[in-house]
């Protein structure tokens, strides 16, 4: 924390209302860290950094805040933003340097011992917390948490409620591990962005739609030097960590030299801090001296450490590139994260159907909404005489699906429903006006496709009489949008 007067270059971690005690000293940069936000002095005053020239605008909600999700079954829109990814990918500019960021799993009390080292040191972590081990013996308690947040800007992220082996648990318990850990972060107050996997593998397909319909991105974990750890580089939600225990320093430096060399960002992990040089060998520690050589060597060898994980993702080359031991990963397809159901015209990537002429729904049961032509297709996906999208190449897709209905009884709800292979992954309800009239409906989700999977919508509603679709072609339409 600093204190007093403040010089060019220096970070100030305070409350939103105490930003005015400090003058706004050209190059100083204060962080709010009960609401997120983060400005910059400019001699005469205090500028909102996502606002100040070379930086991407976030918007003035801070997206590190996560939202309550849309859980699998409710109406409406998921609640992560994940147009983040696109200002994220679509960023130019900014650093030129390589930059890095240092985290630590299971919220040890040690870890809260050392805060004052790292502030000496100019790093700020970011903590993967297990929200259901706070308070027990050797764990920080949620005031120590809530201290390291708000007056020494660390981060936090969501590890799993019990850091059940995520990997390994089936897909209703791997959504009980993230909803349990996030319900407990919002009742304590904690602000977190991202989620880490407990024991660093995503749980395939199934694990990375749940997280990605909650979430922007996730961390997977890797050892330095080589790749073994991370199944799947190639998308938002398996993200390398690289592990700095039980490493030998010669290897982590020349990890640090790789992404120095390529341009690139790098993340580290560890667990446990131990004062001076000792470690068990063995066990989940990291030495003080051993953290200050490897933030002293990054700054050697002209690499910057940042405060977040968001500002590796942003200040990283774009698309991002993450280096994962040995070599730098390039999440090629982040950028597909820009595409949304009003610019998908002119993104070639994936498939956007939609309805020529308005169509009848009948009372009874679930109808398969009509989907007869397509605004683009990129490789053959969209089989007008299924009526949907059938996927050719597999990975994380954003799906939309949208329905206006021209008129329906007053009070009349409904349902629309996006359906992979016949079992329903998004679902949105609405209501006609009490005086009768259109009603729209959207819903919107991720999921992870493999190519042969079919994507089609379904309406249902509850009015006696038919309802019959508006026309125009925006008013029905799907897209399945690849984003890595």
């Amino acid at each position: 924390m600093t204190e007093g007067s403040p010089s060019n270059g220096d970070r100030i971690h305070g409350t939103e209302s105490n930003l005015d005690a400090y003058p706004p000293v050209r190059g100083t940069v204060y962080r709010a860290t009960d609401t997120g936000r983060t400005y910059v002095g400019d001699g005469s005053d205090w500028i909102e950094i996502d606002a100040a020239e070379g930086g991407p605008s976030l918007g003035s909600e801070p997206f590190r805040s996560i939202r309550p999700p849309v859980r699998p079954g409710k109406t409406g829109f998921a609640s992560v933003d994940h147009d983040l990814r696109s200002r994220l990918a679509s960023y130019e500019g900014g650093y030129t340097k390589p930059v890095f960021h240092l985290t630590f799993d299971g919220g040890a009390d040690n870890n809260h011992e050392f805060r004052e080292v790292f502030e000496e040191l100019g790093v700020t972590p970011t903590l993967a917390l297990t929200p259901a081990a706070i308070g027990d013996d050797g764990k920080m308690t949620w005031d120590q948490v809530r201290e390291l947040q708000r007056e020494y800007g660390w981060r936090m992220s969501n590890h799993g409620h019990r850091h059940d082996r995520f990997d390994e648990i089936d897909p209703p318990e791997q959504e009980r591990e993230i909803d349990e850990g996030i319900d407990a972060l919002q009742r304590e107050q904690v602000h977190h962005d991202h989620y880490m996997y407990s024991w660093g593998k995503s749980g395939g397909r199934d694990g990375r739609s749940i997280v990605a319909s909650r979430y922007p991105f996730a961390w997977g974990t890797v050892h330095a030097p080589d790749a073994d750890g991370i199944v799947d580089v190639d998308s938002p939600y398996e993200l390398p960590r690289v592990l700095i225990e039980r490493e030998e320093m010669a290897e982590i430096e020349a990890a640090i030299d790789r992404a120095i060399e390529n341009e690139t960002g790098m993340v580290f992990f560890g667990h446990n801090v131990t004062g001076g040089s000792l470690e068990d060998e063995d066990g989940f520690e990291t030495s003080v001296e051993k953290i200050e050589s490897i933030v002293e060597y990054v700054r050697e060898r002209g690499g910057e450490w940042v405060d977040s994980l968001d500002e590796v993702l942003r200040y990283s080359a774009t698309p991002v590139r993450l280096s994962a031991g040995r070599e730098p990963v390039h999440v090629d397809d982040l950028e597909a994260g820009s595409i949304t159901a009003e610019t998908a015209t002119t993104e070639k990537i994936g498939a956007m159907a939609y309805q020529s002429n308005p169509q009848t729904i009948e009372p009874d049961g679930s109808t398969t909404v009509s989907l007869d032509s397509t605004r683009f297709d990129h490789r053959g996906e969209f089989d007008d005489e299924r009526d949907g999208i059938t996927v050719t190449v597999g990975g994380t897709y954003e799906l939309h699906g949208a329905v206006t209905v021209a008129e329906a009884s007053a009070g009349a709800q409904v349902t629309l429903s996006i359906r992979r292979n016949d079992d329903v992954v998004a679902r949105a309800t609405a209501a006609t006006p009490s005086d009768d009239g259109a009603v729209s409906t959207r819903a919107m989700t991720h999921a992870e496709l493999e190519a042969g999977d079919r994507i089609e919508m379904a309406l249902t509603h509850d009015s006696s009489d038919a309802i019959e679709t508006d026309a125009g072609a925006d008013s029905v339409s799907l897209a399945v949008l690849k984003l890595g």
